[in-house]
């Protein structure tokens, strides 16, 4: 289980009483926290209440989800797609759906990733949606992702948003690379400063977010490299272009 608070502390038993004493321990420590444990489909045990008709903007979302770290933010899309376009370079690439076809749909051994969005989610903070729930066919700029988002306190910021819609709204199986240069058009195409602005976030010191949607390549083959200047110049503290 995923960001448990406070820590879980689970352990091993020399014996069957010591280990039902340390079960009913771990039960209670769960119960206690039940309300900020994570599955591993980073799922709340127990989903916030969310009106049914609500629709929370970002900002929002953003402000709920950042002290515990829960956002998805450009960062965090450009680290996903450096692992994910390796599934991309292959005779016979990775397709993912638009989200009408399930972020989320059922596959042979279960549910499998459809979307970017759920792949993504797989290895960074976005809560797996499931089969039959309005969220799971809707995009993620939509009021009913956003309540799915809002009831397991986690936010996608606005570029990472308008990146994801973009790149889902194409029709039909396509490749990463398709998908991919579809985000990074509309990111590129859109006021950068103004969505920036929706971030109630600090911006990261000395980082000049216009300056990295601009050079984001739309071949995905160049996303290693430019991943990887984003990181060490992060780590560096050198954000000059």
């Amino acid at each position: 289980m995923h960001h448990a608070t406070p820590a879980l502390r689970f352990g091993s038993a020399g014996s069957l009483p010591a280990a039902m004493a340390l079960a009913e321990h771990a039960g209670r420590e769960v119960a206690a926290g039940a309300r900020t444990v994570r599955s591993v489909e980073r799922r709340l045990l127990i989903p916030r209440p969310v009106p049914a008709d609500a629709n929370p903007r970002p900002a929002e979302l953003i402000a709920a989800a950042a002290p515990r770290e829960m956002v998805l933010d450009l960062y965090e899309v450009c680290a996903g797609l450096r692992a994910l376009a390796d599934l991309d370079d292959q005779d016979k690439p990775y397709l993912y759906n638009p989200p009408a076809g399930g972020h989320w749909r059922r596959g042979e051994r279960g549910p499998e990733p459809g979307t970017v969005s759920a792949m993504l989610g797989e290895d960074h903070v976005l809560a797996a949606t499931r089969p039959g729930e309005p969220a799971n066919t809707a995009p993620v700029a939509s009021p009913a992702y956003r309540r799915h988002l809002a009831a397991h306190g986690i936010a996608i910021d606005p570029l990472a948003e308008v990146y994801l819609a973009a790149a889902e709204a194409l029709p039909g199986l396509v490749p990463l690379r398709e998908r991919h240069r579809a985000g990074v058009a509309a990111l590129q195409a859109v006021d950068v400063p103004e969505l920036i602005g929706r971030d109630p976030r600090p911006p990261y010191p000395g980082e000049d977010l216009t300056a990295i949607v601009a050079a984001l390549p739309a071949d995905i083959a160049g996303i290693e490299a430019f991943f990887e200047d984003w990181y060490h110049r992060r780590e560096s503290g050198d954000q000059r272009r």
